[in-house]
């Protein structure tokens, strides 16, 4: 009898292990420049157990902006949630530089590595009066 409430139990625990929502990392670019900034979205499907700590990607980002938000719809009888934490960040220095993976409670993102390549500082040409707008 007790070896069946083992059993019940470790199946009981891996149905609510399946249930977990994984944490999605997605980056809106494969490679930036420094003093260029790009969004890191961090998503998932349900709520996580325990608010997120985002200070570990202070090492290697400034974080100029962040917005935590949800969506959810109701399709045809299914219901579907996305919980997002999207930030504005600019590289520190020049490197292939790693995303860490972060805790969401029970729940850890993967890491994520992005490229960041020298900026160059190309000026524009003010001696001339028909440049009304530079963009590089």
């Amino acid at each position: 009898m007790k070896f069946r409430k083992v059993i019940l139990f470790l199946l009981l625990w891996q149905a609510v292990l399946a249930v977990a929502a994984p944490i999605k990392v997605e980056v809106d670019r494969k490679a930036v420049r420094v003093n260029e900034s790009f969004q890191i979205t961090f998503s998932t499907s349900e709520d996580p157990d325990a608010n997120p700590d985002f200070s570990p990607l202070e090492k290697d980002f400034v974080i100029i902006d962040r917005n935590h938000g949800s969506t959810s719809s109701w399709v045809n009888g299914v219901s579907n949630t996305t919980i997002q934490w999207t930030f504005d960040v600019m590289a520190k220095h020049v490197g292939n530089l790693l995303i860490p993976a972060l805790r969401f409670g029970s729940e850890t993102s993967p890491a994520k590595t992005i490229e960041v390549t020298e900026g160059k500082n190309v000026q524009p040409d003010v001696t001339t009066n028909d440049a009304e707008l530079f963009l590089e």
